[in-house]
């Protein structure tokens, strides 16, 4: 008796929240306030719009004091907050990038929140490493002769 009681008393609440959301007349993402009150939600202020994250063109990056492009390779890609920098290049110098080298900057909407550095492959004597810093990208270190690739995820600053 008081399973099938409980069983009913929950049909109800159910039906009667379906009914409140019904009669609202709302479609997609609804919001309540704590207080019993529910409304739509909207895109930008209370959910991140789809738009937010559709994929974005890549931007390409010209390389700068001694970093030679190898290709296409180098560019800037955004899709909501993420960043990616993609590179392949070649350092002819004998004497490599100087510490804090800049080899790109990037362009306006995708600076670094906060540095983001990796380590490039391509050269087994190298000591330096390539990082997003701000709006630039910049070599830590010294960049040996030779030739690299990397991939430098970062997040961008809004």
């Amino acid at each position: 008796m008081v399973v099938v009681l409980l069983f009913v008393i929950e049909v109800v609440l159910e039906l009667g929240i379906l009914g409140i959301i019904n009669n609202l007349g709302s479609r997609g993402i609804l919001k309540g306030n704590g207080a019993g009150t529910i409304s739509a939600a909207t895109a930008g202020t209370d959910y991140v719009a789809p738009s937010y994250f559709s994929q974005a063109t890549p931007v390409g990056l010209t390389m700068i004091n001694g970093a030679e492009s190898q290709g296409w390779y180098n560019q800037v890609y955004k899709c909501g907050n993420i960043g990616m920098v993609i590179l392949a290049i070649t350092v002819s110098s004998t004497q490599g990038i100087a510490n804090n080298t800049t080899i790109a900057n990037l362009p306006t909407g995708y600076s670094a929140w906060q540095p983001a550095m990796v380590c490039p492959s391509g050269n087994a004597s190298n000591t330096g490493a390539i990082g997003v810093i701000n709006g630039i990208v910049r070599v830590s270190g010294i960049l040996a002769k030779g030739s690299y690739t990397c991939c430098i995820p970062y997040i961008i600053a809004e």
